[in-house]
């Protein structure tokens, strides 16, 4: 799906309610784009585990912990010790300490993964 072919908002909320092949691709398309926000809305009402997988990866890359923690309560997971290692990590050499610092107030003392 090409940028120009990308729906808006308005357009965006009635294919939330279609089917789940139409908003598959539609998040699709916006997980490409970079468009986090409605790639997560598209693909958790289309129930794309895989596309939700994606997402958590790309977001888990870019040391964004608050769409990482989105992503996974759409798969209806729990941030896990070594995932928020991870992302602390990727945070820092980022230089986004906010969400470094926020992942280590998730981590627990002791829960970080031995090397």
């Amino acid at each position: 799906m090409a940028r120009d072919q990308l729906p808006p908002a308005k357009e965006r909320r009635r294919l939330l309610a279609q089917k789940a092949g139409t908003l598959a691709q539609a998040g699709a398309g916006f997980l490409r784009e970079g468009r986090w926000g409605e790639a997560l809305e598209c693909l958790a009402a289309a129930g794309d585990r895989a596309g939700l997988d994606e997402l958590a990866g790309q977001a888990l890359e870019a040391g964004d912990l608050f769409t990482w923690r989105r992503v996974l309560e759409a798969l209806g997971r729990e941030p896990d010790p070594q995932g928020l290692a991870q992302l602390k990590a990727k945070a820092q050499e980022l230089g986004k300490q906010g969400f470094a610092l926020a992942a280590q107030d998730l981590l627990e003392p002791g829960d970080e993964p031995k090397p």
